[in-house]
């Protein structure tokens, strides 16, 4: 993301979840194009935002063109995930905490 802020928001028919906020210079949408799935998350840009599109196309094309480049992306895309999935982690026990007792 360049500027501005983006919440994002887990959800089904019942519940809806916030799971961050991303200022500039984060990032969202890698888990969806690692899988190759449509996401689960919805964006709400918070404010005028500027974000960078990397398509899928583009990921493939790259993974041709620059094997290097692919791979240092690939790796700092693995730590963002890995890093989200620790934050998913730290939610899911703040919420266990809380209703421990119910």
């Amino acid at each position: 993301m360049k500027t501005g802020r983006v919440e994002l928001l887990t959800s089904d028919q019942e519940v809806t979840v916030h799971k961050e906020t991303i200022t500039a210079g984060g990032s969202f949408g890698v888990a969806a194009l690692m899988a190759m799935q449509k996401s689960t998350i919805s964006a709400v840009a918070l404010e005028d935002s500027e974000i960078i599109v990397l398509s899928r196309k583009a990921l493939i094309e790259l993974r041709h063109e620059d094997a290097e480049l692919f791979a240092l992306l690939m790796m700092n895309v693995a730590r963002e995930l890995a890093r989200k999935l620790i934050m998913t982690d730290d939610m899911l026990l703040q919420h266990v905490r809380e209703h421990k007792d119910q």
